[in-house]
């Protein structure tokens, strides 16, 4: 028995580290089978939403509980005021069983009772396809377990109903660590298309290492005779329909006097009009003064600054750069067939 327990009994979150079983059985003489331990679980559930917020064009509906759904658990004994809707359950162990997600039913007894039996399953996103016929099949992604397990990792699902029922992938895990790649704890993340709607992506976090803080990563998604998706921490190309980029200055020229700084604003641009933060160390630019003795050139997040050393012109290029996986920094290129053209842009300077 544990010394001083009682003294917490005033307090309603306490958890007294003691459990009570049960055990069936056909005659009160035996034999008695124990139903087994409780695990807590976190499971997927859905209900459906009215339609007002979706063709809403200005946004201003807020997402709305389909009527029928609305308090239909509520119970006579309930006092005024509670809200209980019907929300359906999806996505569960019990009902499609996969050994992979089981890496915490024994927490208590690895942790010597200091953490819980527990099974997760969360971070869902839905998306609606359509298979060769023309009928809906709809894809349920979702994490299973804990990030800071090497089990890890996404799963998916599939019905013919958002309300099921779900059968889960054989596949399961799609996507999970991968040492060799320095890439631990995948998963809880969304799914989005390329610009143009052509490539799919899954945006999860991730480690670098198990003693790593989170990170953002970007897997690849298939959707074909199933879904799978494939991890990177290595450089890839920009999703298709984002480029051409562009890079704009503020100034189409710059006009100073020897000795003066002057600076210009320095943007760059996807093809649907999205700027990229030249203040992260993902972007950069990199800027050049030509001749090379004209002045000097310096670079702040997107602010470009020249100071002249005499008077005369100058020619200022601007370059934009992209972090390499590895480390440094490479010019980005819009690659069309047969040609690869530098994201950048030149203007003048004039010293008076």
């Amino acid at each position: 028995m544990n010394r001083g327990v009682a003294e917490h009994f005033r307090y309603p979150d306490f958890e007294e580290a003691s459990k009570v079983g049960v055990a069936v059985s056909r005659s009160p003489a035996g034999p008695f089978h124990d139903l087994g331990k409780y695990i807590e679980e976190s499971n997927i559930y859905a209900v459906e939403l009215t339609g007002d917020w979706w063709t809403d064009p200005t946004g201003a509906t807020m997402p709305a509980i389909a009527p029928a759904y609305r308090n239909a658990n509520l119970a006579p004994s309930d006092p005024p005021g509670t809200r209980k809707d019907g929300f359906v359950p999806i996505l569960n162990y019990g009902s499609d069983k996969q050994e992979w997600e089981n890496a915490h039913v024994d927490d208590y007894a690895n942790s010597g009772g200091e953490k819980k039996d527990r099974r997760w399953a969360e971070g869902s996103t839905t998306l609606r396809t359509v298979d060769t016929q023309g009928n809906p099949l709809y894809y349920l992604t979702y994490s299973a377990n804990n990030f800071e397990n090497e089990f890890y990792g996404v799963g998916y699902a599939t019905s013919r109903s958002p309300l099921g029922p779900w059968r889960k992938s054989p596949a399961n895990p799609v996507l999970s660590q991968d040492p060799a790649k320095g890439l631990y704890s995948t998963g809880h993340g969304s799914v989005v298309d390329s610009p143009d709607g052509t490539e799919h992506y899954y945006v999860h976090h991730g480690q670098p290492s198990t003693a790593s803080p989170r990170a953002i990563y970007t897997s690849a998604l298939d959707i074909g005779a199933g879904l799978s998706m494939r991890s990177s921490t290595s450089d890839e190309r920009l999703p298709s329909g984002v480029g051409p980029l562009t890079l704009r200055t503020a100034d189409r020229v710059l006009t100073t006097s020897p000795g003066r700084p002057v600076t210009t604003t320095a943007h760059v641009r996807s093809a649907p009009g999205a700027e990229f933060d030249l203040t992260n160390p993902l972007n950069r630019v990199r800027a050049t003064l030509r001749p090379a003795g004209a002045g000097t050139v310096t670079v702040k997040g997107n602010q470009v600054t020249v100071t002249s050393a005499g008077h005369g012109r100058a020619l200022l290029t601007v370059v934009y750069q992209r972090e390499l996986a590895g480390g440094g920094y490479r010019d980005v290129a819009n690659t069309r067939p047969h040609l690869s053209v530098p994201v950048r842009v030149t203007i003048p300077v004039v010293s008076r």
